[in-house]
């Protein structure tokens, strides 16, 4: 991403938090009916969250790399990493 920015370039990463809480998913899925809840909240647990990064984990890759610095926002599901060229 930063190869190909432009100077002055944003890039916006938006991916699921590794913390989100029960209470998160519960809010997500409210209103999507009984079978459909249960299957995301099946698929959040048991797929996504082991596949998911820290708070902590984002801001090592960041640091890592060519951009050095980031700024993360936290949503309950998820976290959006601004990065700035």
């Amino acid at each position: 991403m930063h190869r190909v920015l432009k100077p002055g370039g944003v890039a916006l990463v938006i991916d699921l938090r590794k913390d989100f809480s029960p209470q998160a998913v519960d809010d997500y899925v409210r209103g999507r009916g009984t079978i459909a809840a249960t299957m995301i909240r099946l698929t959040f647990n048991m797929m996504l969250k082991k596949r998911a990064y820290t708070q902590e984990a984002v801001a090592d890759l960041v640091a890592q790399s060519h951009f050095r610095h980031g700024d993360i926002r936290l949503a309950p599901l998820v976290f959006e990493l601004w990065l700035h060229k």
